[in-house]
């Protein structure tokens, strides 16, 4: 079997089944892109696309198995190259991270810096993407790592393994009535119009589910995966805020005020999201232990190649080993 015909199907998959787009993706031509996935068609002897007429409409209930295992060999055929290139100790590298406004901005920042002075031949990239997108930014190789808080179910093909606690405060107006509650509640919070991330996320899937169980109302009035929209908002008393407490200065915002709500919402980990199997070059081993030194690559390379999932990585290091 050629590699290309598998190449054709995942950029026709990432085109959104526009074989135009596919075209334009591998700088091919859309009858060339056609025939190949013919090709593939006919050598695995079963049909890939529907079809009507002329036109795709999508994949078949084998086109999306065979695409997930296509995505896993175009990857491997990276990881190939990447061996080659790192046995040659190359000078030069590129790191490519698929996280969320915050981590860049904020949480990252001093291991940007740390990982940067120590490697200054590796050009580091960032994909700014939505949690629930970046697992298969990573599965898809668009992105080396995925930092992120991971829900509770990831593609078969994911190892999430624990970096950071990411703990949240409430910000408002300095004059807000729940910055003069003694003793916060769930029922001083209920009342009053919040800014959160969207659905998307699994800290706010997590804030939503406590106040139904607890029987209170979560009216979210402004959504936002930008955590400075959510400031921004918060200031001008549209309503108080759920951000991450690594995404506030008092300094640095004198308008606003701020408490912390880890009693009443235990901070969630952000994971380190990679694909099963990857072969890392030595210079993503030590962006990783940067963030969190208990993933030293003996324990990264366990992960990697031996583990099921998300939870048995937590077997590994474990939530005081970040502290």
């Amino acid at each position: 079997m050629k590699l290309q015909p598998l190449r054709a199907l995942c950029a026709l998959a990432d085109a959104d089944m526009n074989m135009s787009k596919a075209a334009d993706i591998l700088c091919t031509t859309q009858p060339a892109i056609s025939k190949q996935i013919r090709q593939l068609e006919d050598h695995l002897g079963v049909q890939l696309l529907t079809r009507s007429k002329n036109r795709v409409e999508g994949l078949t209930a084998i086109g999306e198995q065979v695409l997930e295992s296509a995505r896993v060999i175009w990857g491997a055929t990276r990881d190939i190259d990447r061996m080659a290139g790192d046995h040659r100790a190359l000078v030069a590298g590129r790191l490519t991270i698929a996280t969320t406004h915050t981590h860049a901005r904020y949480a990252l920042q001093e291991i940007v810096q740390l990982f940067t002075r120590a490697q200054p031949h590796v050009s580091l990239h960032f994909v700014i993407a939505l949690p629930s997108d970046i697992p298969d930014l990573v599965i898809a190789g668009k992105a080396d790592l995925g930092i992120s808080t991971a829900s509770l179910e990831l593609p078969s093909g994911i190892v999430a393994m624990p970096c950071y606690p990411l703990p949240m405060v409430l910000i408002g107006q300095p004059d807000h009535p729940v910055f003069g509650v003694s003793e916060l509640r769930m029922e001083d919070i209920a009342p009053y119009s919040l800014i959160t991330y969207g659905d998307h996320h699994v800290v706010v899937q997590d804030l939503r589910k406590r106040f139904v169980q607890a029987g209170l109302r979560f009216q979210a009035v402004v959504c936002s995966a930008d955590v400075e929209v959510m400031k921004h908002y918060a200031a001008a008393g549209v309503g108080i805020a759920f951000i991450p407490a690594v995404s506030y200065e008092a300094s640095h915002n004198p308008n606003l005020a701020a408490r912390s709500i880890d009693h009443l919402f235990p901070p969630h980990l952000v994971y380190a999201i990679a694909r099963r199997g990857a072969y890392w070059p030595r210079h993503i081993f030590e962006f990783v232990e940067h963030i969190n030194p208990a993933l030293t690559r003996q324990v990264v390379q366990t992960a990697l190649g031996g583990s099921t999932g998300r939870d048995e990585t937590r077997s590994q290091p474990h939530y005081s080993d970040l502290e």
